[in-house]
């Protein structure tokens, strides 16, 4: 009989409703509103084409208020996880930025 019992409960556990999950949204929500960090690109798109510097990235930190610097090397491997705090800079074999993106 006690073999039974846990055996019940697992059936039983079967029949209860699924767990409905928050529907998923891409659009960013205001610092101020969620207590996060919104990064936003545009401000450092006027570095494209320039020499990468640590000057400038600094500079390009403080213009679009990220708290982490990705560099990104031409074919160089990075990981997909998305971090609304982080500045991608991409750079040629010239050492001059390509692209620059958040995440």
């Amino acid at each position: 009989m006690k073999l039974a019992i846990p055996w019940v409960a697992l059936a039983l556990a079967g029949c209860a409703s699924p767990v409905q999950e928050a529907p998923y949204t891409t659009t960013p929500v205001p610092e101020k509103e969620a207590g996060g960090f919104e990064c936003s690109a545009v401000a450092a798109q006027y570095a494209v084409g320039q020499k990468t510097s640590v000057e400038l990235a600094t500079e390009l930190m403080t213009k679009t208020g990220t708290k982490t610097l990705r560099w990104i090397a031409p074919d160089m491997i990075v990981t997909l996880d998305y971090r609304s705090d982080r500045l991608n800079i991409y750079y040629d074999e010239r050492m001059v930025i390509t692209k620059i993106s958040c995440g």
